[in-house]
């Protein structure tokens, strides 16, 4: 196994395309871990900042003279190749990439997103994204989630660890959790999974002795075989659940069933797991909504330009067709 302990135990993190503005995704991951009380080193990675909420802010990566565990870059895609040659530069163990604008916007983003999986095997650094949120871990005081706390709850500490390869699902079961009054150790988002998934994590979590229970949310699985493997041996230490759901969706009510149904069963892993359950002070307010806005917020900030104009393209070409039809009909 190559380690990803740094991950959940950094002890040092830099934030590339930090800004001092609220609303800005970098600045709630900073946000967020000063209010987890994050005892490492958060450096702000920025060019155009001298300071960041009273912290010195970096032009470079290079530029920064300690070591650093982990990097979270929160930039746009077209800019992630060239940050990366930094993150090499500076040997940095791991990097958590929560930018969007890869596979998911078409062929220019997946071939994008294959250079950044062979900077991952070339160089040994473990990669996790992109488009991901990254990992929420209350033992270490790890919260790189940018969704704000006045958005979507987090949950107070107890022995349930979620691995979620869908953002949407670990930004829902962290607020209904947290309105639930249940506890848990980490919650992890792997994204697009260009390195890190759900056998890299489930491995670590075998070992970790805060995880007393495991859930897991997949769409697909990254190596079967590995999988059932790893699967087994954690199995063997604690209780794990899978829910295996489809890539795409029959329609949002199908998509919203599946979440209901992973939260119940999330809820009633907690419970078994000797969770404290405390009466909830407030219930769920609309997270899936919220993680929706805040991606569609990002996505428009960081979609790659030449995706933009593939869609244009597409939205021509289709109106081309539906003329082409009306003057036959």
């Amino acid at each position: 196994m190559k380690d990803i302990s740094f991950f959940f135990n950094p002890k040092s993190i830099a934030v590339i395309g930090a800004s001092p503005i609220h609303g800005k995704l970098s600045n709630a991951i900073i946000r967020q871990l000063r209010t987890m009380e994050y005892p490492g080193t958060v450096y702000p990675v920025n060019p155009k900042y001298k300071s960041i909420d009273s912290m010195e802010c970096y032009a470079s990566l290079t530029a920064i003279k300690e070591d650093v565990d982990v990097v979270i870059l929160c930039i746009p895609a077209p800019g992630v190749l060239d940050a990366m040659e930094d993150v090499v530069k500076k040997r940095v163990k791991g990097a958590i990439i929560v930018s969007a604008g890869f596979k998911e916007m078409g062929n220019d983003g997946r071939i994008l997103e294959d250079k950044i999986r062979d900077i991952s095997r070339e160089t040994g650094i473990r990669i996790m994204g992109p488009n991901c949120l990254g990992v929420f871990d209350n033992i270490s005081k790890i919260d790189t989630f940018f969704i704000l706390r006045e958005r979507i709850k987090r949950p107070q500490v107890g022995g349930l660890t979620i691995l979620s390869q869908s953002g949407s699902f670990a930004g829902t079961i962290m607020d209904t959790l947290a309105a639930e009054g249940l506890g848990v150790s980490k919650i992890v988002n792997y994204g697009n999974r260009v390195d890190v998934g759900e056998s890299d994590c489930l491995e670590y979590i075998t070992n970790d002795e805060s995880t007393k229970i495991v859930g897991l949310y997949m769409e697909s699985v990254d190596d079967g075989r590995r999988f059932v493997e790893v699967a087994k041996k954690c199995a063997e230490k604690k209780p794990v659940f899978a829910i295996k759901v489809g890539k795409h969706d029959a329609g949002a009510s199908a998509a919203e069933r599946r979440i209901r149904v992973a939260a119940v069963a999330a809820q009633r892993a907690a419970r078994r797991c000797g969770a404290h359950r405390q009466p909830a002070r407030q219930q769920p307010r609309g997270p899936q909504r919220e993680l929706h806005h805040q991606r569609h917020q990002r996505d428009a900030l960081q979609q790659p330009v030449e995706a933009r104009r593939q869609r244009k393209d597409f939205d021509t070409e289709r109106a081309n067709r539906l003329r082409e039809r009306s003057g036959r009909a």
